[in-house]
């Protein structure tokens, strides 16, 4: 158990300036290290980095925290994962390995097992990396195929030679050692009596965890051979289950995290290409379908995932089963899906070789939302034709929704499918999540805002930045005033009116004798401002400092457009009469906005 105290024990140990100049451009200025931020897009330093406080801030998009903040943000890591790395960076144990000394004797057994596995694997990677610049033919190979020495050396790419025993030359007793066996890099013949390697004359790409450890391998043979498979995997062991681990993801997931989109391919150079070309946020699936935790791995981290897949009968299969996949774990409502269906004889890795980088870029803005597919799919008009094949479609809906959890776009959904087909929801049978049904349950609903989350809440601190820098209110368009700040109105008349409402620009509780004799304002009212007339540090310093609060208005600003129209797009699913592509451009505005944000 990690216990504050060792936290803060860990914190102490580590220099956050070191950590972090590591992956960014740091500059002394002052009493602060400054740079570019690594979480939005910028051109003028605004990544603060405090050592003696141990604390970052980026005054551009409000990221900030300690070192263990820092790994979370930057590698896409959960608490535990990133209190890991820091232990390790920092030399210290990990309290759950402090305590290895309390486990059974079989479960430290199965610890130091998994801990020289993986070290036996990292040094075989280290081997093939080596044998790679040894071979001309690998390296031609790989040059034929576009793939650059450094792009190779980014991925480890390596190669195993044509010997029945390369790894004679890593480990001692080759032929006794068991590690090699249940770490998948030998095999026995089928007599038992002879071992030798599991990758012979194929290229090698490692397979890495999130946490940067090499945990599998897949080899690609360089000559073409009908008696062999073209690519081959390490099999399934205690440290890889192929179902959970997507390649490229540890490098990728960084920049997924910026860009909250994933693209997903499905062979190993397709990846490598892909990063190639610039598109770093791509992952595959190891050449098997998509399994529900790659996907729900995924979804946690973005806000939209394209699949990239083959035009060919195969690869449209491949598509159909990654949207019921989709389907049945979907948990995130504002999560955009699409489908890519390459031309035919086409993958990433040949379309890009082909057509080029710009090309792709604008493929990947014409995929087929996940509704689309799945409408298109069912409910092709051929089938439609007949009531047998409009019976069957119906059937094949209902068990689709059966599998779907509730929310907005299970109800969107069901209402596109009755349109299209023509008939009720409620012949899908689940009428719980219903557009009906839903409505029903809204209309008895009662939503109360309590004071303590009133005062933090986005339209709290607008009013705190219009309050002390009013020349931003004149920057709100006309049609955005139907909605903005509807709730305050009474006071944004009176900012427009006699500018600001305190005593000074600069802070402090007091109002102006105007504002405080004007009768149309109530007593809450009054108080409101009050409140958020008091002196609030970090806009007082940025106002004094700058002279303005143009940025924190902007921010805000873009916050309560997207909690306007994520309420305008629920109002608007209650209705049965509105197009599911009006919902669908709300929720696009949506991502486009939150990605404004980032940027």
């Amino acid at each position: 158990m990690v216990t504050p105290e060792f936290k803060a024990n860990l914190l102490e140990r580590v220099d956050i300036v070191s950590l972090i100049s590591a992956h960014v451009e740091l500059k002394p200025r002052g009493s602060n290290y400054v740079g570019l931020c690594p979480f939005h897009n910028e051109k003028t330093a605004s990544f603060s980095v405090n050592s003696s406080r141990q604390f970052y801030y980026c005054f551009g998009c409000g990221s900030k925290g300690d070192a263990i903040q820092f790994l979370m943000d930057y590698f896409s890591l959960g608490f535990v994962d990133a209190l890991k790395e820091l232990c390790q960076k920092a030399g210290v144990h990990y309290p759950e390995e402090q305590s290895i000394r309390n486990r059974t004797p079989e479960s430290k057994r199965q610890h130091q097992v998994q801990s020289d596995h993986k070290k036996l694997l990292l040094a075989a990677a280290r081997f093939y990396r080596c044998r790679l610049a040894l071979d001309s033919v690998a390296v031609s190979y790989l040059k034929k195929r576009g793939i650059s020495g450094e792009v190779a050396a980014k991925f480890h790419i390596g190669y195993a030679g044509d010997s029945w025993n390369n790894l004679k030359e890593v480990v001692n007793d080759y032929e006794n050692n068991s590690d090699l066996l249940l770490v998948g890099l030998v095999k026995t013949s089928e007599s038992g009596n002879k071992v030798f390697d599991r990758f012979r004359n194929r290229i090698i790409f490692p397979i890495f965890n999130k946490n940067g450890e090499v945990i599998a391998f897949g080899g690609r043979t360089i000559v073409d051979d009908s008696n062999v498979p073209k690519y081959l995997n390490s099999p399934e062991t205690g440290l890889f289950v192929k179902s959970k681990e997507l390649y490229g993801y540890f490098d990728a997931q960084r920049f997924i995290a910026k860009s909250q989109l994933v693209i997903v391919v499905e062979g190993y150079f397709d990846v490598i290409s892909m990063h190639q070309a610039g598109f770093k946020n791509t992952v595959g699936t190891l050449g098997t379908a998509l399994s529900s935790s790659h996907f729900l791995q995924l979804e946690r981290i973005s806000r939209e995932i394209i699949f990239m897949f083959d035009g060919d009968s195969a690869g449209k299969r491949a598509g159909w089963r990654a949207a019921q996949v989709v389907l049945a774990n979907l948990s995130k409502q504002d999560l955009l899906v699409s489908f890519i269906f390459l031309p035919q004889n086409k993958d990433p890795d040949t379309f890009i070789k082909e057509k080029g980088n710009e090309a792709l870029a604008n493929l990947l803005k014409s995929g087929v939302p996940l509704s689309t597919m799945i409408l298109e799919t069912i409910c092709s008009s051929g089938r439609l034709s007949s009531v047998e094949g409009k019976s069957s479609a119906i059937a094949e809906l209902k068990n689709l929704f059966k599998s779907m959890s509730g929310g907005i776009f299970k109800r969107q959904l069901m209402q596109a499918a009755g349109q299209h087909l023509s008939c009720s929801v409620r012949e899908f049978g689940d009428t719980s999540d219903s557009p009906e049904r839903h409505l029903e349950k809204e209309n008895h609903k009662v939503f109360l805002k309590r004071k303590s989350e009133l005062v933090a809440s986005p339209e709290i601190q607008m009013l705190k930045v219009l309050v002390r820098d009013p020349e931003n209110l004149k920057s709100v368009l006309s049609e955005d005033r139907e909605w903005f700040m509807k709730e305050y109105s009474i006071i944004l008349t009176w900012i427009q009116e006699n500018g600001f409402i305190g005593d000074n620009q600069s802070g402090g509780d007091k109002y102006s004798n105007e504002f405080e004799q004007d009768q149309r304002m109530s007593k809450e009212m009054t108080q409101l401002v009050k409140k958020v007339l008091k002196i609030d540090p970090v806009l007082d310093n940025i106002l004094k400092t700058e002279g303005t609060l143009k940025k924190e208005f902007d921010f805000l600003f873009v916050t309560l457009k997207i909690q306007h129209l994520e309420t305008k797009a629920k109002n608007l699913t209650a209705n049965s009469e509105v197009e599911f592509s009006d919902i669908h451009e709300i929720r696009r505005e949506i991502l486009s906005l939150k990605n404004a944000q980032l940027k």
